[in-house]
C-alpha cells in the first residue's frame, strides 16, 4: 500500500506497493468542517496536469528541493507554491511550509478565519515528490452558490462546475453533482481549473508569499 522508498529502474516494488498521494483539505472542503482531515489515494503527478505546470523553478540547497510558485488563473493571486524533492519529510522543507503557513496567517486580515490552505504531497513515480501549497480564501455558502468574501464574487459569475478548491478539485479532479455540471467541466477543460483558482484566490497571496521567501530565504520566486 505504501510508496516505494526509492523507486527507479533498479528497484522492484513489493507485491501490493503502489504510489499514493496525500493531502489535507481546507475547511471549506471538509465534511467535518470544524477541522481538516487527511486524504490518501493511489496516484502520481501524471494524474494532475495542473501540478505539472512550472513558472521559475529555483534549486534551493538548504531545502534540498526545487522551489516554484505557479500562477494558474488570470489573477496574480491565483497561485500555488510547489516543491520538487526526493525527501518530502526533510526538516527544512517542513520548517519552510510551517513558516509560510504561519506568515500568511499573520499577514491575512482576520487571521485563520479569513485564509485557508490546500496542501498535497504527490509522488512522480520516478523517485521524487511534488509538494503543493495553495492559499485560498475562506469561502462561504453552499456548493450551488459560493461567495469569496475577499472579492465579493460568487461562483455563478465564473460558471463553475465546482466551486471550491480542495484535495481533489485543486488538481482538476472534479466530483460534480449533475449531468449539466459534468458537461460543463468536459466542455471547459483546463479553463475550468483556471477559473476555479481565480474564484478561490486569496487576495494579496502573491505579495505575501513573495515577501516570505524574500525575507526568510533571500529569494524572489516570481
Amino acid at each position: 500500500m505504501l510508496n516505494p522508498v526509492k523507486p527507479n529502474e533498479n528497484v522492484q516494488r513489493l507485491p501490493g506497493e503502489e504510489f499514493h498521494d496525500v493531502g489535507q483539505n481546507p475547511k471549506v472542503g471538509s465534511s467535518i468542517r470544524a477541522t481538516q482531515h487527511t486524504q490518501i489515494c493511489k496516484s502520481t503527478i501524471q494524474k494532475y496536469p495542473v501540478y505539472q505546470l512550472s513558472n521559475k523553478p529555483i534549486a534551493v540547497e538548504l531545502l534540498k528541493a526545487t522551489l516554484d510558485v505557479v500562477q494558474v488563473g488570470s489573477y496574480p493571486d491565483s497561485i500555488f507554491v510547489k516543491l520538487l524533492t526526493q525527501d518530502p519529510v526533510h526538516r527544512e522543507q517542513i520548517r519552510m511550509l510551517c513558516g509560510l503557513r504561519d506568515f500568511m496567517l499573520q499577514h491575512s486580515i482576520g487571521g485563520p478565519t479569513e485564509i485557508d490552505f490546500n496542501v498535497k504531497a504527490i509522488p512522480d513515480g520516478k523517485g521524487q515528490f511534488v509538494i503543493t501549497f495553495t492559499p485560498v480564501a475562506q469561502l462561504v455558502g453552499p456548493e450551488s452558490c459560493t461567495t469569496n468574501p475577499d472579492t465579493g464574487e460568487t461562483s455563478d459569475q465564473y460558471d463553475l462546475p465546482v466551486s471550491k478548491i480542495d484535495y481533489a478539485k485543486g488538481g482538476g479532479h472534479f466530483m460534480v453533482m449533475s449531468i449539466l455540471d459534468r458537461e460543463k467541466a468536459l466542455r471547459q477543460g483546463s479553463k475550468a481549473v483556471a477559473n476555479l483558482y481565480d474564484f478561490c484566490r486569496k487576495k494579496n497571496a502573491r505579495e505575501v508569499v513573495n515577501e516570505y521567501f524574500h525575507t526568510t530565504y533571500g529569494l524572489n520566486p516570481f
